[in-house]
């Protein structure tokens, strides 16, 4: 579990609940995401410029990844291979080659990508929040190019994406809601009130249990 607001990172044994460790040596953890074979994960910290790799069955740090200060949001590719960070600093996002460590692209057009990034079920798209514009850019995988938006947010947070890549939904903090997000139109079909703020990712349960509410 990692918390921008301290310096370190929980491990928790999600069986028995139990603390497995504590890993300190970060500024502003903020995501965390794990490898396709659970190996291991990838720390994201903000401050730091760069991306931390642990092992997770010890837990200590296997490499650390440049990514520049203002890294944010991470996701990874399906083979694990890719590894995209949100780069709100420089509103860019970075395409990182997980075996060599290193950057094979920064892609620019965006402002202020925070945590909010995710890619479609077959890894052809990649969706980048903005939060300065409240919209999504959508990237096309295999050229690094933009390839469209989705706007109509307010103080646009964290997505999901659903299992058939049709629907996305979006946190959106200024208006306490999630936007249900028509992929394929690129429009916000609907909004479903929450509660104060949200800021993470909205799961895709919520998209199985909407009976076509009205926005």
């Amino acid at each position: 579990m990692s918390y921008s607001e301290r310096p370190d990172v929980i491990v928790y044994d999600t069986a028995s609940g139990a603390v497995r460790g504590v890993l300190g040596g970060f500024v502003t953890p903020r995501n965390v995401v794990f490898a396709p074979d659970g190996k291991s994960f990838y720390v994201c910290d903000s401050s730091r410029g760069e991306i931390v790799v642990v092992d997770t069955a010890t837990p200590k740090t296997r490499a650390r990844l440049a990514a520049g200060p203002g890294a944010f949001g991470t996701v990874l590719s399906r083979d694990g291979a890719t590894l995209y960070v949100n780069n709100q600093a420089s509103s860019t996002v970075t395409r990182l080659d997980t075996d060599i460590g290193q950057a094979r692209a920064v892609i620019s057009g965006f402002a202020q990508p925070r945590q909010g990034v995710r890619l479609s079920p077959d890894g052809a798209k990649l969706y980048v929040t903005n939060f300065l514009g409240d919209k999504v850019t959508i990237v096309d995988t295999k050229t690094d190019k933009i390839d469209g938006e989705i706007d109509g947010f307010d103080k646009l947070r964290a997505i999901s994406i659903s299992a058939d890549g049709k629907t996305m939904c979006a946190a959106n903090s200024g208006s306490n809601s999630v936007a249900v997000v028509d992929i394929g139109a690129r429009r916000i079909g609907a909004t479903v009130p929450v509660g104060k703020e949200p800021y993470g990712r909205a799961t895709q349960r919520i998209v199985g249990a909407l009976a076509a509410p009205k926005v």
